[in-house]
């Protein structure tokens, strides 16, 4: 996610609701090859593992469909009694809503999961499932019931090591700073998840976490600081396939050299965006990459008068 606070401009705030809701976009081959393992697959775990795969490579695109593969997986697992199977499920399918931004449906299925996951005692599905919850309140701007909610899944990764975890919850404590513009306090906490990030190699939770303290410094005004970390954001998302956040860092960058009054290069990072996408279509990277060039011929024509 990348913050944008109140403070910024219109064209950053609708980038940042767009974002918001980016999905994993189709992969033919993908969806082919996850759907005949599922047919020899014998293990009912590894199945519902499976359904959430292919529900994920749907995405928002293709929302019934998508739907549709998560609530086969919650009806496996619960034919199955696989309670832990069950959880992942309801939480998927909160994500699926929250992405669609229906928050109502996406806080049935996040609370059941977090009731299921705290009546049996799955503790590392209860961490996951309130950090989802505090993701959906920082959305609709409950930055204290955000933190409560933080802080409470940060304890829980941490009594458990669980690593990838605590760089996720720490990325969330900094951007909601970030949304009520505590600026230093979210450098800090984006600075931990990005150091944490590196010591265990985990690239997407680095990848996210440079693209959020960008944002930061691009507050400061330190605009240059501001793409030299979006540079290494995006090539961290080109290793690790995430194509529609790589479209992002690539308007992103854009938005910050139109900042600097440099058109040709905002351009220029449009043009990567307006590739990558011919690449691997995504509607939601498509709408931001013409409206950063609408507002980069708009700059243009300011300067020309």
């Amino acid at each position: 996610i990348s913050y944008i606070s109140k403070f910024s401009s219109p064209v950053f705030f609708i980038i940042c609701l767009l974002v918001f809701k980016l999905s994993i976009g189709q992969n033919t081959k993908e969806i082919d090859s996850l759907e005949r393992m599922i047919i020899i697959s014998p293990d009912d775990e590894l199945q519902v593992d499976l359904l959430l795969q292919l529900s994920s490579e749907y995405g928002i695109d293709n929302f019934q469909k998508s739907l549709d593969y998560a609530h086969n997986a919650i009806e496996l697992s619960t034919k199955r009694n696989d309670i832990k199977g069950q959880i992942l499920s309801h939480i998927h399918i909160a994500k699926i809503y929250q992405k669609k931004g229906e928050i109502k449906e996406a806080f049935a299925y996040v609370i059941e999961a977090r009731n299921l996951a705290k009546e049996k005692n799955y503790t590392n599905e209860y961490a996951q499932a309130i950090y989802l919850m505090a993701n959906i309140y920082v959305e609709i701007g409950e930055y204290e019931k955000t933190a409560e909610l933080c802080f409470e899944a940060l304890k829980i990764f941490e009594e458990l090591q669980e690593k990838k975890g605590i760089c996720d919850v720490l990325g969330m404590i900094g951007g909601n700073y970030y949304m009520q513009g505590e600026l230093d306090e979210a450098e800090k906490y984006l600075q931990q998840s990005i150091d944490l990030s590196k010591s265990i190699n985990y690239k997407k939770g680095l990848g996210k976490g440079l693209t959020n303290i960008s944002a930061v410094y691009n507050m400061r005004d330190e605009t240059e600081k501001a793409i030299e970390y979006l540079y290494v954001g995006y090539r961290l998302f080109q290793e690790t396939g995430e194509k529609v956040r790589e479209g992002v860092a690539y308007c992103n960058i854009a938005l910050y050299y139109l900042k600097l009054n440099e058109v040709d290069s905002a351009f220029k990072y449009t043009d990567l965006s307006m590739q990558l996408n011919e690449l691997e279509p995504s509607n939601r990277n498509m709408v931001l990459t013409h409206i950063v060039r609408a507002r980069s011929f708009l700059q243009i024509e300011d300067t020309a008068m």
